[in-house]
């Protein structure tokens, strides 16, 4: 079992729509039917990387995936709680990341909670639709339209496909008829594991995310969940860990990441 909390929930994800192969020093993660999936095509390394690493993982990379010349990135992390960065800046050409793994065991109603939300999950046509153009509407600038608009296609139909199976629900916060904010929830172990947290431009803060992250939350520690898992950039700029710390996430452990796109 990883001891990252960020990575073991991510394993309900790979094991539903991908391979996941443990290999001495690393884990492989192929999804074979979606090459541009930068998150599902990786490799996951036991500690954190050294300055010698960064030729010998690309080198791993390029051997796991050499049946794959459609995979054009390569994506690594590694299983360390607190996110240990080690040398990922000797990298030269990789994006280094540091975020921050929320968990929640309890939660407690934003102050000025939203009383006027219709908060219900996602389940018509109609409204897996409304959740696909509302992401399409908060693509962000660094993704070209003709990149981001086919992979999040593929994304709301995997999400979609996990909750046929029973592995979780997609919840929607309407505001007068009008989808203001979704996300996911998957359960593994009664662990769970929020995914793709977003909020309409046009609603944003007016305190309807975090209302909704509340509502979410309190039924399923009621009744599926001992512990939550969010995963948030710790960028204040997207202001994530604050929204998620004012209805009782706490910041238990961090999560490092690298990607590399080829030009």
């Amino acid at each position: 079992m990883f001891r990252n909390r960020s990575i073991q929930t991510d394993c309900i994800f790979w094991s539903i729509d991908g391979e996941i192969e443990p290999k001495e020093r690393y884990t492989v993660i192929r999804t074979p039917s979606r090459p541009d999936y930068f998150w599902g095509n990786l490799l996951i390394y036991n500690e954190a990387p050294t300055k010698r690493d960064a030729a010998l993982w690309s080198e791993d990379f390029r051997v796991e995936f050499a049946n794959r010349p459609d995979i054009r990135h390569q994506a690594f992390t590694w299983d360390d709680p607190m996110g240990e960065m080690g040398a990922a800046d000797s990298f030269k050409g990789f994006e280094p990341d540091c975020q921050d793994v929320l968990i929640s065991r309890s939660v407690v109603q934003p102050v000025h909670h939203r009383h006027d939300l219709s908060i219900r999950p996602i389940r018509s046509d109609a409204d897996w639709e409304a959740v696909y153009k509302a992401k399409l509407a908060i693509r962000p600038p660094e993704y070209a339209e003709a990149m981001y608009d086919p992979f999040m296609k593929e994304q709301v139909k995997f999400f979609r496909r996990l909750v046929s199976a029973g592995h979780g629900l997609w919840h929607g916060a309407y505001l007068d008829g009008q989808l203001a904010a979704n996300l996911g929830l998957f359960v593994t172990e009664r662990i769970g594991r929020f995914q793709s947290v977003d909020t309409s431009p046009e609603f944003r803060k007016q305190g309807i995310c975090r209302s909704l992250v509340y509502a979410v939350s309190s039924a399923a520690l009621e009744k599926s969940c001992d512990e939550l898992v969010m995963v948030a950039s710790s960028n204040e700029k997207f202001n994530a860990t604050g929204v998620y710390r004012s209805v009782g996430f706490k910041v238990e452990q961090k999560v490092g990441t690298l990607e590399y796109t080829a030009q």
